[in-house]
């Protein structure tokens, strides 16, 4: 079982907004580098409907059933299709990665090398991915590794759909529909392998797109002692960046000196340890200078712009 701080690489400016804040920002999801970013599985969701359906098409016409016809299958598989291409529920994440020293994420999220990797304890920040967060069933949080291997998400959908077989068309239909809310949740963990080096977990949160009500949104959550002695929701709200209008919900470290066990500076930074240790004394996260609770180190990486 993974132990070890989960890193999230992020600009000097980030790192200031976190520690003066004392929070730690969620960001919609659907709008990362990542251009398959949630389709990657819906549609992967498609294809296997797709094949599985044919088959029980064509395993009916050699027996001789009717319960199935081949119209029925197109509208099913376009329908799932185009439901896959649609947000029907929104997720915010937080992206972190085992890895705190790698030089294409100090090149990606780190401003070339010259941000720092933040490494929060494992056992504070999976508070966040809580199921204790909300007691309104269109919400959701998790906290897991990302898997990257297409191999075990076919594996995933296969098992979902097992049993269609035994079933007549309208039953199996419906299971298929059942599935997609199964299909909204597990999207976020799953990426291309292409990505597979960023060794990342992500911690969400997710609600239906029925609970926006007019400008307000606020999440409703549970009394629970355990979730809000580490963290408190702050605020919903809106940035820009890349040219896009991305959502956000930021919450607060209830307990900042908790919650970090240690900070990379990026190869190309300007900052020395001494600045990193001052930021984090003056904002709670070190009760003085002699506090070494939280490890300040260089990246190894000999990275030069």
């Amino acid at each position: 079982m993974y132990k070890k701080p989960l890193y999230h690489y992020c600009t000097l400016e980030t790192l200031m907004t976190i520690t003066k804040n004392r929070t730690v920002r969620l960001s919609d999801i659907t709008k990362t580098n990542d251009g398959l970013e949630m389709l990657w599985v819906k549609r992967a969701y498609a294809d296997i409907v797709e094949k599985v359906l044919w088959q029980k098409y064509h395993e009916a016409m050699r027996v001789g059933t009717t319960d199935i016809n081949d119209w029925a299958i197109r509208r099913t598989v376009d329908m799932i299709k185009e439901y896959g291409e649609r947000e029907q529920t929104k997720t915010w994440a937080l992206c972190l990665s085992e890895d705190g020293d790698s030089l294409n994420q100090w090149r990606g999220y780190a401003n070339n090398g010259e941000g720092v990797s933040i490494g929060f304890k494992l056992d504070y920040i999976s508070k966040l991915g809580s199921s204790c967060i909300s007691d309104d069933i269109r919400n959701y949080s998790k906290i897991a590794p990302v898997e990257y291997n297409k191999e075990t998400l076919e594996r995933e959908i296969y098992q979902l759909l097992s049993g269609i077989n035994r079933m007549d068309f309208n039953t199996a239909d419906q299971h298929i529909i059942d599935n997609l809310g199964i299909i909204e949740r597990m999207a976020p963990f799953y990426k291309n392998p292409s990505f597979e080096k960023e060794n990342e977990w992500r911690v969400t949160f997710s609600t239906n797109n029925q609970i926006f009500n007019g400008f307000n949104f606020s999440i409703p959550l549970k009394r629970n002692d355990d979730f809000l002695s580490y963290f408190t929701p702050l605020e919903y709200g809106f940035y820009v960046r890349n040219g896009r209008i991305v959502s956000y919900i930021d919450f607060k470290m209830v307990t900042p000196k908790d919650a970090i066990e240690k900070v990379i500076i990026g190869p190309t930074a300007k900052v020395s340890e001494y600045d990193i240790r001052l930021l984090l004394m003056k904002y709670e996260f070190l009760h003085d200078r002699y506090d070494k609770h939280i490890t300040i180190t260089h990246s190894k990486s000999s990275y030069r712009i």
